[in-house]
């Protein structure tokens, strides 16, 4: 005679889980502790929502384009990307920064632009202190190629925020913004 266990109450649905892998089939193991915990649990990992990604340096770049290896959760097809957004970064497949550093200077340029907008009659000194306070965050900027070019461009809109919330000409040597 089977006995089935029968689970009683709701769906607890995983989010944010990252799984790193050196080959296809150690992937394909991890995916199956991922199905066996959810079976236990009453975890659901979906298909729908996660994506795969294939790691490759740019010499090997060629040869993997046509093989990736097919991957399932919970009985379902795991889609293939490029790039990803994970926990607010741009991941992509090249092992590149510049999608995440693009992402960043626009994000810094952006909320430049509301500190202007919004306390533009202020002080330039108290918007210099919002624009410190609140503009300035480069979370994870450390794990960036410090060599990309892209970082150049996000030191030259946090210098131009810098002169537009100080007042001061762009042609103002930037020995003359306060120290931050």
């Amino acid at each position: 005679m089977l006995v089935r266990k029968i689970f009683v109450g709701a769906i607890v649905y995983a989010d944010d889980i990252v799984l790193l892998a050196p080959s296809a089939n150690a992937m394909r193991l991890m995916l199956s502790e991922c199905d066996l915990f959810g079976c236990q649990y009453s975890v659901r990992f979906n298909a729908t929502k996660s994506k795969s990604m294939l790691f490759v340096t740019k010499g090997r770049a060629n040869r993997h384009q046509t093989s990736r290896p097919d991957f399932y959760v919970d009985g379902q097809s795991i889609e293939y990307v490029d790039k990803y957004v994970q926990l607010g970064h741009v991941i992509s497949a090249d092992l590149s920064d510049k999608d995440d550093i693009q992402r960043c200077q626009s994000t810094l340029v952006g909320q430049i632009n509301n500190v202007i907008c919004f306390f533009g009659k202020l002080d330039p000194a108290i918007k210099m202190k919002l624009l410190i306070s609140f503009c300035l965050s480069l979370y994870c900027c450390v794990i960036w190629n410090l060599m990309s070019p892209g970082i150049e461009q996000v030191c030259s809109a946090c210098t131009a925020g810098l002169h537009r919330v100080s007042c001061l000409p762009r042609t103002a040597h930037n020995n003359l913004l306060p120290l931050t």
